[in-house]
Protein backbone atom coordinates (compact mmCIF):
# COMPACT_ATOMS: atom_id res chain seq x y z
CA UNK A 1 0.00 0.00 0.00
CA UNK A 2 1.14 3.64 -0.66
CA UNK A 3 2.21 5.64 1.63
CA UNK A 4 -0.10 8.54 0.84
CA UNK A 5 -3.32 5.88 0.91
CA UNK A 6 -2.38 4.45 3.97
CA UNK A 7 -2.15 8.24 5.71
CA UNK A 8 -5.63 8.50 4.29
CA UNK A 9 -6.84 5.73 5.82
CA UNK A 10 -5.32 6.02 8.88
CA UNK A 11 -6.55 9.43 9.18
CA UNK A 12 -10.23 8.30 8.42
CA UNK A 13 -9.73 5.52 10.93
CA UNK A 14 -8.81 7.81 13.46
CA UNK A 15 -11.59 10.50 12.87
CA UNK A 16 -13.84 7.11 13.23
CA UNK A 17 -12.51 6.05 16.46
CA UNK A 18 -12.86 9.92 17.69
CA UNK A 19 -16.57 10.14 16.60
CA UNK A 20 -17.16 7.27 19.03
CA UNK A 21 -15.86 8.85 22.08
CA UNK A 22 -16.89 10.74 24.56
CA UNK A 23 -16.15 14.30 24.74
CA UNK A 24 -14.68 13.43 28.58
CA UNK A 25 -12.34 10.58 26.71
CA UNK A 26 -11.90 12.45 23.55
CA UNK A 27 -10.19 15.27 25.63
CA UNK A 28 -7.90 13.10 27.49
CA UNK A 29 -6.67 10.94 24.09
CA UNK A 30 -7.14 14.05 21.54
CA UNK A 31 -3.27 14.52 21.01
CA UNK A 32 -2.91 11.00 19.49
CA UNK A 33 -2.08 11.77 15.93
CA UNK A 34 -2.21 7.69 14.49
CA UNK A 35 -4.95 5.42 15.15
CA UNK A 36 -2.40 2.83 16.16
CA UNK A 37 -1.41 4.77 18.90
CA UNK A 38 -4.70 6.19 19.90
CA UNK A 39 -6.22 2.37 19.81
CA UNK A 40 -3.31 1.29 22.13
CA UNK A 41 -3.68 4.06 24.50
CA UNK A 42 -7.23 3.43 24.86
CA UNK A 43 -6.52 -0.26 25.44
CA UNK A 44 -3.54 0.28 28.16
CA UNK A 45 -6.23 2.33 29.80
CA UNK A 46 -9.80 0.60 29.28
CA UNK A 47 -8.64 -3.22 29.15
CA UNK A 48 -6.33 -3.11 31.68
CA UNK A 49 -6.20 -6.41 33.93
CA UNK A 50 -6.44 -3.88 37.10
CA UNK A 51 -7.85 -4.16 40.26
CA UNK A 52 -10.32 -1.15 39.17
CA UNK A 53 -11.69 -2.20 35.88
CA UNK A 54 -12.23 -5.40 37.56
CA UNK A 55 -14.22 -4.16 39.95
CA UNK A 56 -15.89 -1.18 37.59
CA UNK A 57 -16.62 -4.44 35.47
CA UNK A 58 -17.95 -6.60 37.92
CA UNK A 59 -20.37 -3.95 39.63
CA UNK A 60 -21.69 -3.03 36.23
CA UNK A 61 -22.46 -6.52 35.99
CA UNK A 62 -24.22 -6.94 39.19
CA UNK A 63 -26.00 -4.09 39.41
CA UNK A 64 -27.10 -4.35 35.34
CA UNK A 65 -31.02 -4.33 35.59
CA UNK A 66 -33.30 -4.32 32.88
CA UNK A 67 -35.56 -1.61 32.80
CA UNK A 68 -39.52 -2.11 31.75
CA UNK A 69 -40.43 -1.45 27.96
CA UNK A 70 -37.01 -2.29 27.14
CA UNK A 71 -36.55 -4.89 24.02
CA UNK A 72 -35.28 -7.88 25.54
CA UNK A 73 -32.44 -8.26 22.35
CA UNK A 74 -31.30 -4.72 23.85
CA UNK A 75 -31.04 -5.90 27.06
CA UNK A 76 -28.99 -9.84 26.18
CA UNK A 77 -26.71 -7.61 23.85
CA UNK A 78 -25.79 -5.13 26.42
CA UNK A 79 -25.47 -8.01 29.15
CA UNK A 80 -23.41 -10.01 26.79
CA UNK A 81 -21.05 -6.74 26.27
CA UNK A 82 -20.42 -7.01 29.82
CA UNK A 83 -19.82 -10.34 30.08
CA UNK A 84 -17.46 -10.13 27.05
CA UNK A 85 -15.70 -6.77 28.40
CA UNK A 86 -14.94 -9.07 31.41
CA UNK A 87 -13.15 -12.20 29.65
CA UNK A 88 -11.20 -9.33 27.77
CA UNK A 89 -9.67 -8.44 31.36
CA UNK A 90 -9.35 -12.23 31.72
CA UNK A 91 -12.37 -12.50 34.29
CA UNK A 92 -14.49 -15.42 34.11
CA UNK A 93 -18.05 -15.90 34.87
CA UNK A 94 -19.41 -19.82 34.45
CA UNK A 95 -21.80 -20.65 32.01
CA UNK A 96 -24.30 -21.72 34.73
CA UNK A 97 -23.43 -18.22 36.60
CA UNK A 98 -23.93 -16.48 33.44
CA UNK A 99 -27.85 -17.56 33.27
CA UNK A 100 -28.38 -16.79 36.87
CA UNK A 101 -26.95 -13.31 36.55
CA UNK A 102 -29.18 -12.83 33.11
CA UNK A 103 -32.24 -14.13 35.05
CA UNK A 104 -31.67 -11.46 37.87
CA UNK A 105 -31.14 -8.78 35.84
CA UNK A 106 -34.80 -9.40 34.27
CA UNK A 107 -37.73 -6.62 35.76
CA UNK A 108 -40.42 -7.77 37.95
CA UNK A 109 -43.02 -8.84 34.72
CA UNK A 110 -40.63 -11.65 34.15
CA UNK A 111 -41.47 -12.81 37.57
CA UNK A 112 -43.49 -16.11 35.81
CA UNK A 113 -41.06 -16.73 33.28
CA UNK A 114 -38.13 -16.75 35.79
CA UNK A 115 -40.21 -19.12 38.19
CA UNK A 116 -40.57 -21.35 35.01
CA UNK A 117 -37.25 -21.60 34.38
CA UNK A 118 -35.96 -21.86 38.00
CA UNK A 119 -38.74 -24.58 38.88
CA UNK A 120 -39.27 -26.36 35.22
CA UNK A 121 -36.98 -29.54 37.23
CA UNK A 122 -33.68 -28.38 36.12
CA UNK A 123 -31.03 -28.02 38.93
CA UNK A 124 -28.71 -26.10 36.32
CA UNK A 125 -29.10 -23.99 33.38
CA UNK A 126 -27.09 -22.44 30.53
CA UNK A 127 -27.07 -18.64 29.64
CA UNK A 128 -27.62 -20.00 26.28
CA UNK A 129 -30.58 -21.35 26.83
CA UNK A 130 -32.19 -18.62 29.21
CA UNK A 131 -31.35 -16.39 26.15
CA UNK A 132 -33.07 -18.80 23.61
CA UNK A 133 -35.99 -18.97 25.74
CA UNK A 134 -36.06 -15.17 26.19
CA UNK A 135 -36.25 -14.47 22.81
CA UNK A 136 -38.92 -16.95 21.84
CA UNK A 137 -40.93 -15.75 24.32
CA UNK A 138 -40.71 -11.95 22.76
CA UNK A 139 -41.14 -13.81 19.45
CA UNK A 140 -44.07 -15.17 20.98
CA UNK A 141 -45.36 -12.24 22.37
CA UNK A 142 -44.77 -10.39 19.25
CA UNK A 143 -46.63 -12.90 17.06
CA UNK A 144 -49.45 -12.90 19.17
CA UNK A 145 -49.56 -9.13 19.99
CA UNK A 146 -48.10 -7.33 16.98
CA UNK A 147 -45.23 -5.91 19.62
CA UNK A 148 -42.89 -7.04 22.33
CA UNK A 149 -44.60 -8.00 25.46
CA UNK A 150 -42.94 -7.37 28.69
CA UNK A 151 -45.81 -7.51 31.10
CA UNK A 152 -46.23 -11.63 31.67
CA UNK A 153 -48.55 -11.05 34.31
CA UNK A 154 -51.60 -12.20 32.48
CA UNK A 155 -49.35 -15.70 31.14
CA UNK A 156 -48.68 -18.38 32.51
CA UNK A 157 -44.82 -20.64 31.62
CA UNK A 158 -44.77 -23.80 31.96
CA UNK A 159 -42.04 -26.33 31.44
CA UNK A 160 -42.66 -29.81 30.89
CA UNK A 161 -40.36 -32.36 32.31
CA UNK A 162 -40.51 -36.19 32.09
CA UNK A 163 -40.30 -38.26 34.75
CA UNK A 164 -38.61 -41.46 35.56
CA UNK A 165 -41.96 -43.39 34.54
CA UNK A 166 -42.14 -41.20 30.76
CA UNK A 167 -45.52 -39.01 32.29
CA UNK A 168 -45.71 -35.33 32.50
CA UNK A 169 -45.15 -33.88 35.81
CA UNK A 170 -46.78 -30.61 36.76
CA UNK A 171 -50.23 -28.63 36.08
CA UNK A 172 -52.35 -29.81 33.48
CA UNK A 173 -54.39 -27.03 32.94
CA UNK A 174 -50.93 -24.61 32.13
CA UNK A 175 -50.00 -24.47 28.53
CA UNK A 176 -46.72 -25.19 27.94
CA UNK A 177 -45.33 -21.89 26.12
CA UNK A 178 -41.54 -22.62 26.28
Amino acid sequence: MKEETWQQWNEKILTAIQLCLTDEVLDEFSTEKTMSLLWERLQDHYLKKSLANRLILMQRLFLFHMHEGTPIKSHIAKFFCIINDLDKIEVKIEDKNQALLLLCSLPSSYKRFREAIIYGGKSTIKVNEVNEHLLNKDKIDTQLTGESHHDDSEQVYYLKEKSNNGSSTGNSKHKNLI
